[in-house]
């Protein structure tokens, strides 16, 4: 009668320990990676610099979408003459740079 609750125990035992090495990880265990969510991504992005433009044009975006993107982010742009003359020869369009001095 003894018998039975202590191959029983044994099998728990074994069973439980060969699982939990084989379980999910809970997502809020420490270190685990968890996916950001929308929200925080537009919190952790860079403000958006003169070099992000260019490098949108310059890759063929268009002018709507670089302009929606720089009205949906953070900025931090330099409009000082000699930026304005360098974005000019990128080929930046005159309606993203009026964009990017207000």
């Amino acid at each position: 009668m003894y018998r039975i609750p202590e191959m029983l125990m044994a099998f728990i035992l074994v069973y439980s320990h060969t699982n939990a090495q084989d379980a999910p990880r809970p997502v809020n265990t420490p270190g685990a990676a968890q996916a950001p969510t929308p929200k925080d991504r537009h919190q952790v992005a860079a403000p958006m610099t003169n070099g992000d433009v260019v490098a949108m044009v310059q890759l063929g975006l268009d002018d709507e979408l670089v302009i929606a993107k720089i009205e949906n982010s953070e900025v931090a742009f330099d409009v000082s003459t000699s930026a304005l003359l360098e974005m000019k020869q990128a080929k930046v369009s005159l309606a993203i740079l009026k964009l990017m001095v207000r």
